[in-house]
């Protein structure tokens, strides 16, 4: 089995979209963000969820590299981002 590319595969155009959805969604619902091993854990208000969700499935598709979990704890969301040691400025630098 081979490990998936460290790259986004979007052209620079979609990047810049892209950004600018996933920094809007984190503006409006991101509450706290931090360090886990192997990647990063954001907190998010409940009520994004379906923007959330859809902002996950892109960057599957863009970053098969990185590993997303949602999960819901009380009336908040958390979403575990992690990946291979070299993606990690990218993982910071998302919902940034």
């Amino acid at each position: 089995m081979t490990k998936p590319s460290i790259a986004c595969t979007l052209s620079p155009a979609e990047l810049r979209i892209r950004r600018h959805e996933t920094a809007d969604l984190a503006r409006h619902a991101l509450r706290s963000r931090r360090s886990v091993e192997r990647g990063e854990l954001l907190v998010f208000d409940a009520d994004a969820e379906s923007a959330l969700r859809d902002a996950i499935a892109a960057e599957a598709e863009c970053c098969a590299f990185l590993a997303m979990e949602l999960r819901t704890s009380g009336m908040q969301l958390e979403l575990e981002i992690t990946g291979p040691d070299e993606a990690r400025a990218m993982i910071a630098g998302l919902f940034a």
